[in-house]
């Protein structure tokens, strides 16, 4: 075949696309997708790449087409947290650890309870636990009482804390551009936007 970009419809039994190459897949009724990489991360996108290496399009990895949805999430939060984790590393952060202070921090006017802060990183308490023992050891974030329910304990940013964020901040910012270089700015707003979308769906919440 001496087109460089064949297209063909996917089998039932096909398990992945193991190619060098840029690949062009057309889904009986809709407009061709072309599965291309960028920045090491392979995509799907509607045009064509002009990255080519010796005249071929450039594709790092096979894809595998029928992979589990919150597997291949899994993947590309650990491979994203890696990357994150490694541009906050020089402020004594974890990319978690950097979210939860944001979160708080967005919140000042209206502190969270440890729950609230739990509901609004989808996350256990118990796991939000264990990543803020490290920024209360390290004086970062505090307790305090509620001016209406003194038996409600409110989780605030300190001075040092908020220095901390600040501090991150910039390192923060290096990672989201690097990010939005190697797979678009338009592209990681429209994944941001899926994903939270995601995170914020109730039917999503448990198993059926």
């Amino acid at each position: 075949m001496t087109n460089p970009l064949p297209s063909a419809p996917f089998p039932d039994n096909h398990r992945s696309l193991s190619v060098i190459a840029r690949t062009e897949i057309t889904v009986p009724g809709d407009a061709p997708l072309y599965i291309d990489n960028k920045g090491g991360i392979p995509v799907l996108s509607s045009t064509r790449s002009a990255k080519t290496e010796s005249g071929v399009p450039i594709l790092s990895r096979s894809i595998n087409s029928v992979a589990c949805n919150c597997t291949a999430m899994r993947k590309a939060s650990r491979r994203v947290s890696q990357m994150y984790d490694a541009a906050l590393a020089p402020a004594g952060l974890k990319a978690t650890q950097f979210a939860i202070l944001s979160e708080i921090d967005r919140r000042a006017g209206d502190p969270p309870t440890m729950r609230e802060l739990a509901d609004a990183m989808v996350m256990d308490r118990s796991t939000l636990g264990q990543n803020l023992r490290p920024l209360e050891r390290d004086r970062l974030v505090a307790w305090e009482p509620s001016d209406a329910d003194r038996r409600r304990k409110l989780v605030v940013l300190t001075g040092q804390g908020r220095a901390k964020r600040m501090q991150a901040r910039s390192l923060w910012r290096a990672a989201q551009e690097r990010f939005e270089r190697a797979v678009g700015a338009a592209e990681a707003a429209s994944l941001r936007g899926i994903l939270l979308g995601i995170a914020g769906n109730n039917e999503l919440s448990s198993a059926e």
